[in-house]
């Protein structure tokens, strides 16, 4: 479940330290999904999409 999956990634070991800063590599189809579901974790850069 990609929420789950999110919820788990930000979860993580993950600060806001660059050298701690995840990427996460995908089709722009399924960036938009997972920006969504970002977006109900914490708060995701308005970037013109996926919002």
């Amino acid at each position: 479940d990609l929420e789950e999956d999110a919820k788990a990634f930000v979860n993580g070991d993950f600060s806001g330290n660059t050298k701690n800063a995840k990427r996460i590599y995908c089709t722009y189809t399924a960036m938009l999904r997972v920006r969504a579901a970002l977006a109900q974790l914490a708060e995701v850069k308005d970037v013109g999409v996926g919002k």
